[in-house]
């Protein structure tokens, strides 16, 4: 019956048994941590456009519709820039521009991120990063305080050389953003 009432994809249900005793339910929670990453990129490249160079949320609409046909290519990308082509009927403003720019959790996110700690599974793209305003100056020590095995673990891979900074995380969003054009 799930089989019938689910999407299909090349005539294939987008439906699976994945075992007994909660795994599917497992395998959901993850995949909802994963999409929270994604969602959070796509914002994280929202608002470099719009207040890094100051495009509009059409043109910004534009660029994520041009991502379509790139591997970029996913719904939430899809959905993001037919939001961003919305106006408020009342305003005549971008819809985004007048909703309130806060968003709550269920959980399923911090869960994924707790498991994969319990696991030693690396999980940089699920785990909130604290900008370089919110990091303090570096400290003497190379080594951050230890509360459990996870951390521990943790803590080695992110301390690679007692030089490094652990409140800076590279970028790969450059990488994706459109070349910009002169203007003529």
């Amino acid at each position: 019956m799930l089989e019938e009432i689910s999407a299909h994809v090349d005539g294939e249900p987008c439906c699976t048994y994945i075992s007994k005793d909660g795994a599917g339910h497992f395998v959901k929670m993850v995949h909802n941590g994963i999409e929270y990453a994604d969602m959070q990129l796509i914002a994280e490249a929202y608002d470099l456009l719009r207040k890094g160079l100051g495009d509009s949320p059409k043109q910004i609409a534009d660029i994520f519709e041009s991502w379509m046909d790139t591997e970029l290519n996913s719904y939430l990308i899809e959905i993001t820039a037919e939001v961003l082509r919305q106006e408020d009927a009342e305003t005549g403003k971008a819809l985004v521009d007048i909703i309130v720019d806060a968003a709550s959790q269920k959980g399923t996110g911090a869960w994924t991120v707790q498991t994969a700690l319990e696991l030693g599974v690396p999980s940089p793209a699920l785990v909130k990063q604290p900008s370089l305003a919110d990091c303090p100056p570096p400290p003497f020590s190379a080594e951050p305080p230890v509360h459990s095995k996870a951390t521990r673990s943790l803590s080695r891979s992110r301390t690679a050389t007692p030089s490094s900074n652990r409140c800076a995380r590279p970028s790969t969003l450059p990488r994706l953003l459109p070349t910009r054009r002169a203007s003529t």
